[in-house]
């Protein structure tokens, strides 16, 4: 049985890499070419193009946040495939590239929730291996493909620490970890904050349950881990220290994101028409009109100019980015 799944992994691959750039050619736009770009938005001032990278039709994509590497090259999203992580460039008929590798995943070892970290490393979560009942939070080097050369454990982390059993293990919902790897949030049965201190990755974290993120149904920490934005069950977008359960109400949406220096909170507007970026210096919102598609997952690159999103208006889901243009 092992050996039929490993084959059918490596069909399943192949057979993916050569339907996307066919997929999704229609809608590929080259961002170096102002004159190619596709023109959304209901009339003059801001707005934000769209453009797809992995078409619906190859239903290749797992339901969770996509992230910016901090030089804005690269993004990295979580595939259906044994649970598998890859990253890709915008450039127009790029392929995307196997971070994991799918043919020694099992269940309790699939990968999970990726994002990058502030040295272009891309963090990702992983269950139990063999005997050991810690879960983990992995560090691929920007040069991995296929596990090589090999992730190394990051952080660690308990069932008790996320609510669970003592020797349970669950891949979180959702998992945001600041640029250095020493807090993140995650969501299990409720959401939990998580810190650890030094850079030993054998040390278990201290963890709460912040009340006002109970039942948040996103939210991300900032890049410097200070703070976390998040949407409330009333749809609000709010912001609050890490450590503090004070929240500070910015607007109304979905799926907020921090850009790199922190200063920004970006998110989809409430009616889905527009992609709003919050400055939180001066308490202004600026709004990118979009062309109205479902925005699911929206994250703001670091330096604030563009967009990376799942779209799953259709039977499946695809990935885009968008450009915001004044």
């Amino acid at each position: 049985m092992r050996g039929d799944k490993i084959g059918a992994c490596r069909s399943w691959v192949l057979a993916t890499l050569i339907m996307m750039p066919l997929l999704a050619c229609d809608r590929d736009r080259d961002p170096t070419n102002p004159g190619d770009e596709p023109l959304p938005g209901p009339g003059d001032g801001p707005s934000m193009t769209e453009i797809v990278l992995i078409a619906p039709e190859t239903d290749f994509l797992n339901d969770t946040p996509p992230d910016w590497s901090p030089d804005g090259r690269w993004i990295v999203f979580s595939a259906k495939l044994a649970s598998s992580i890859w990253k890709m460039t915008t450039v127009s008929g790029a392929l995307p590239i196997l971070i994991t590798d799918p043919d020694v995943t099992i269940w309790s070892d699939g990968s999970y929730t990726p994002g990058f970290l502030g040295d272009g490393r891309i963090f990702y979560y992983q269950g139990w291996t063999g005997g050991e009942r810690t879960m983990r939070v992995m560090a691929a080097d920007s040069t991995q493909v296929r596990a090589v050369p090999s992730p190394r454990v990051l952080r660690r982390f308990s069932g008790t620490d996320v609510g669970l059993a003592e020797n349970q293990a669950s891949s979180p919902h959702l998992l945001s970890m600041s640029q250095d790897g020493a807090r993140a949030v995650g969501r299990w049965r409720s959401v939990y904050t998580l810190s650890w201190s030094g850079d030993d990755g054998e040390m278990l974290p201290v963890s709460r349950s912040p009340e006002v993120l109970a039942d948040a149904p996103s939210f991300r920490i900032s890049r410097d881990g200070q703070s976390i934005a998040f949407e409330n069950p009333e749809g609000l977008i709010a912001w609050m220290d890490f450590d503090d359960d004070t929240a500070t109400i910015i607007g109304e949406g979905r799926y907020p994101s921090w850009r790199g220096d922190n200063g920004a909170i970006g998110f989809v507007s409430s009616n889905g028409t527009s992609y709003a970026v919050h400055d939180l210096a001066t308490g202004a919102t600026v709004r990118y009109w979009t062309s109205g598609t479902e925005l699911r997952h929206a994250t703001l690159s670091w330096d604030g100019g563009k967009v990376v999103f799942l779209n799953d208006e259709g039977e499946f889901m695809s990935l885009g980015y968008g450009r915001l243009l004044p």
